[in-house]
């Protein structure tokens, strides 16, 4: 038998080392080619998620800060990227995140509007021609939660006396008090004296309001109610919500009289608040608008699907990119909302502006970084109007287009008849006519536009 000699020894030896080093190769290249992109698309993929949880509460950060006011700056950390597998080879995720000044838009016009809040002046008080008569038989207002505005308008003849009773009662139909409005004739005079009494009966206020020395009459006399010094605004604070106001015309002195009421009433079907009165004053071809800041996140993967998630306007957006295509909707829908309440309709929009705060606006990493969001002011408008057109200027236009078309059908508007959308690649144009087009102004529109300084920190 022949035996093997040292030097055959030796070759089986190579031979064999040749194959483990093949078979390792093998094994890592099926590793590579297999595995890798399995576990690091696994990987980026929660990193993604990891974004969309910190875009999403970043969002909310902003939301409070802008209803609860106050100027502390509050920090979001963000994380851009994720590092590469510690035991082979992989590439890094890494991500950028961008502050980008006027990249959302926002327009709004109409022919004709009721104008109650607009450029830092409050115009509801002003209540012109919303007079309501007061009947012998008297007049009454129901579930009122708050007042802003009550006005009597009177006739006075030369009759000896005459009075406006307002009596308030609560929610469980208690009286809470009254105001007297009496007008009476001494001599050559004609007195208008105010008095107001609580729940307790104790006179709060006994007040001449004016003294007139003829005896023909006073017309179109004014007085309102809530002057501090009649301290009428008293009772009403004590009156449990909702409330009612009752007037009653007695005497024969006062021909006649009308109110001007304008307060807020609670729906209680609905949960929904509406104003009742709130005057306004009209101004035609009014238009708006304002440019605001982004702040968008974009991830440069390795093996997941490219994400982009954005807070524009003030919604979180996200976008995903894939072969060449992209597809965006509204991971964090904005502060957009629209309530029907029979015809009328009430809608609401907060957008917000973020503007560079100083420093770095822009980063790019594997690392978490920060945002600082501070320094806030708002800007609020209020206006009635009959037909609406709102023009949405973003890079996102499939996004706000679903969400404006949702919200009219959600409300029972059919698109062609109550409402229109255009969309273009530059943004989205809204036409709203609401239910009574043309005629009575049953939409309510209301906005907040809020600047934020915001600051994108450094990669940690």
């Amino acid at each position: 038998m022949q035996s093997f000699n040292s030097n055959d020894e030796g070759v089986v030896g190579i031979v064999s080392a040749i194959l483990l080093v093949s078979l390792f190769f093998i094994v890592m290249t099926v590793v590579a080619v297999e595995y890798v992109p399995a576990w690091g698309e696994a990987r980026e993929a929660e990193h993604m998620d990891m974004v969309a949880n910190q875009f999403s509460t970043l969002a909310s950060t902003i939301e409070a800060q802008i209803l609860l006011g106050g100027g502390e700056t509050l920090t979001s950390p963000l994380k851009l990227g994720s590092s590469p597998l510690w035991f082979i080879q992989s590439a890094p995720a890494w991500g950028t995140l961008e502050l980008k000044p006027d990249q959302f838009g926002i327009a709004v016009d109409s022919s004709s509007v009721i104008l109650r809040q607009y450029g830092g002046s409050d115009y509801a008080s002003i209540v012109p021609g919303t007079f309501k008569p007061l009947p012998p038989a008297g007049g009454e207002e129901n579930n009122i939660t708050k007042i802003s505005y009550f006005m009597l308008k009177m006739n006075v003849s030369d009759s000896k006396d005459g009075m406006i009773t307002t009596t308030v009662r609560d929610a469980d139909g208690n009286p809470v008090g009254y105001v007297e409005v009496n007008a009476t004739k001494a001599a050559s005079n004609t007195y208008i004296i105010l008095r107001s009494v609580n729940a307790d009966g104790e006179e709060l206020c006994r007040q001449p309001v004016a003294t007139v020395g003829i005896t023909e009459g006073l017309n179109n006399f004014y007085v309102d109610l809530l002057t501090p010094v009649y301290r009428f605004t008293e009772i009403l604070a004590t009156a449990k919500p909702p409330f009612d106001i009752t007037l009653q015309l007695s005497g024969d002195k006062i021909t006649s009289a009308s109110y001007a009421l304008a307060y807020t009433t609670y729906n209680e079907a609905a949960n929904t608040t509406e104003d009742v009165g709130v005057g306004g004053v009209e101004k035609t071809d009014f238009n708006m608008s304002y440019a605001c800041g982004t702040l968008a996140y974009s991830s440069q993967n390795a093996y997941f699907v490219n994400q982009n998630y954005i807070y524009d306007g003030c919604g979180v957006v996200v976008e995903q990119l894939d072969s060449g295509s992209s597809g965006n909707i509204f991971f964090q829908s904005p502060a957009v909302s629209l309530a029907k309440t029979g015809d009328k309709a009430k809608m609401v929009i907060r957008v917000v502006n973020l503007t560079s705060g100083g420093g770095t606006t822009s980063m790019t990493g594997t690392g978490v970084t920060s945002v600082d969001t501070g320094g806030r002011t708002s800007e609020k408008t209020w206006f009635a109007t009959h037909e609406l057109n709102i023009t949405i200027s973003t890079a996102y236009a499939e996004a706000w287009n679903t969400l404006f078309d949702r919200l009219f059908k959600e409300n029972g508007y059919v698109k062609g008849i109550d409402y229109n959308i255009t969309q273009s690649e530059g943004g989205i144009a809204v036409n709203f006519k609401g239910s009574n087009s043309g005629a009575e102004r049953d939409i309510e529109f209301r906005m907040t536009y809020a600047v934020v300084e915001t600051r994108v920190g450094s990669v940690g």
